[in-house]
């Protein structure tokens, strides 16, 4: 929605344009980058998340 109303081509696009055309090498490449730019902002908000609060620092993970 955001690539739409700005006319930005993003990783949107190239997904809904490699799905179109049936590319799949960029359709696994642009999922692939997706799902780990997710797994980095998962990753650093739990971090910071544990910065701020100290008390969880003392949690044990089971």
């Amino acid at each position: 929605m955001v690539e739409a109303l700005f006319a930005r081509p993003g990783l949107g696009r190239l997904l809904l344009e490699a799905a179109a055309v049936r590319d799949v090498p960029v359709a696994i490449g642009v999922v692939t980058v997706i799902a780990l730019l997710y797994v980095v902002v998962m990753l650093v908000s739990s971090l910071l998340e544990h910065v701020i609060d100290p008390r969880l620092a003392k949690a044990v993970v089971a």
